[in-house]
């Protein structure tokens, strides 16, 4: 529980703007597992059912309005099912691209799944995440593209190459 508080405080105060920040909602945030549960049991729903995965794919997950991909799925081993909007695989790379294409975020996890209907996902395995100048990695982490938020379950590390803080503003 002290390592998601920290984690969590740090990436609040990495990504913090001049908004203000709401720690009770973050707080929130974070202490609801809910989806995490889901997709926890989702994985293993897919791991008793995955027979017909298919090798090298990449799929769009989100989509702009126009058309260009927002967020993209590759992997070296993926199975789609299509009932549930769920795409579970090893080998896992996703990233997220701004409105010019540019990558904006990415994750590399050993295997996971992704609702493509809620935009979530979970990677019960070693992860890494890439937002900017910050990275986390660990094991057990849950993401969300619609909110962009990132929750590491276990052996959380946090690196950033650097951080401009006004601790007044924050105040």
């Amino acid at each position: 529980m002290t390592m998601r508080l920290a984690i969590s405080a740090a990436l609040a105060l990495a990504a913090c703007s001049s908004l203000a920040f709401d720690s009770e909602a973050w707080n929130a945030k974070c202490a609801d597992d809910t989806e995490i549960v889901r997709l926890k049991a989702e994985f293993e729903k897919c791991l008793a059912t995955t027979n017909s995965a298919a090798d090298d794919i990449e799929l769009p997950i989100e989509q702009y309005e126009d058309g260009r991909i927002k967020s993209r799925l590759k992997a070296r081993k993926a199975q789609i099912f299509l009932g549930s909007g769920i795409v579970w695989g090893e080998g896992i790379t996703v990233e997220q691209y701004d409105d010019k294409g540019i990558v904006t975020a990415s994750l590399q996890a050993d295997s996971c799944v992704v609702d493509r209907k809620k935009l979530t996902g979970w990677a019960p395995g070693s992860a890494t995440a890439t937002a900017g100048e910050v990275t986390v990695s660990g094991r057990g982490i849950y993401f969300s593209f619609k909110e962009e938020f990132v929750k590491i379950t276990a052996d959380a590390e946090i690196k950033v190459k650097s951080v401009h803080v006004d601790f007044g503003r924050l105040l």
